[in-house]
């Protein structure tokens, strides 16, 4: 099956006008396009550079997504027609470095093209995504990351990413103080949030002031211990990111001063 995908994108882009008698502007569109048989601006062929990563080539696809962001889209306008928002909220997803192949069916994301943005925030999911190597202009994924773990598999369940956190794409090349940074970063984000999580709790939980005075008193001081151990672990996290700056920045100069000819 790969090797008949292969074929579909590179074969020519010959076509006949059939039924239509003259050419279409579907048809230009797609020899402009230089992807053999692949027609972007069909819409149901648009899962079709997503099939490499779940049969196992990850980098076919995100080669394939990054060269279709770059030249079927530009802020002219794109390729083919706008049928229900569906042109670009494949751009959107892809550009995101997210995409589901099959929705409606699977809640399965598939995390297979490096986003064109080093820093995006979700914040509807409270999903953060990083990506140091989205400038390049053919990055190739290493790995993916979800919340400082190693995402084996090339795809996510919706259920899994719905419950917030840091994606971090892992390309070729970059700089592993990049991934460690964006850990600290994680765990910085995620302590501020469970503290205010359980400080709106408290704050929920203490009586009105009709109540035992007693009572509410005791409320209020789990309250403040739990906004200072919120600020202490925050403090600490933020020091750590401080320290990991400051060590990568002293890295690189060693490194530019090694380089350089006596």
């Amino acid at each position: 099956l790969l090797d008949k995908l292969r074929q579909l994108f590179t074969v020519p882009a010959d076509f006949q006008v059939g039924s239509y008698r003259a050419e279409i502007h579907e048809m230009r569109e797609m020899r402009m396009l230089g992807l053999g048989q692949y027609a972007h601006n069909n819409q149901p062929v648009h899962h079709l550079p997503f099939l490499f990563a779940l049969l196992g080539d990850r980098n076919a696809t995100a080669r394939l997504v990054r060269r279709i962001l770059s030249t079927a889209y530009s802020p002219e306008g794109f390729a083919g027609d706008e049928d229900n928002g569906e042109m670009g909220s494949w751009y959107v997803l892809s550009a995101l470095g997210l995409y589901v192949a099959a929705p409606g069916v699977s809640e399965d994301y598939l995390l297979a093209s490096v986003p064109l943005f080093k820093r995006v925030h979700l914040r509807a999911l409270d999903i953060r995504i990083e990506a140091p190597a989205a400038i390049q202009d053919a990055p190739i994924i290493s790995k993916v990351w979800w919340r400082s773990r190693l995402v084996d598999e090339a795809t996510l369940p919706y259920s899994v990413l719905r419950s917030g956190g840091t994606l971090f794409f892992e390309a070729i090349g970059d700089d592993k103080l990049g991934r460690v940074e964006s850990s600290m970063r994680g765990i910085f984000h995620g302590a501020v949030k469970r503290a205010r999580s359980v400080a709106k709790r408290i704050r929920g939980s203490v009586p009105s002031r009709s109540t035992d005075h007693l009572t509410e008193d005791s409320g209020l001081q789990r309250s403040e211990e739990a906004l200072s151990t919120s600020a202490c672990v925050a403090i600490i996290v933020g020091t750590l990111i401080f320290i990991g700056v400051m060590l990568r920045t002293v890295c690189r100069k060693v490194l530019s001063n090694d380089e350089k000819p006596d």
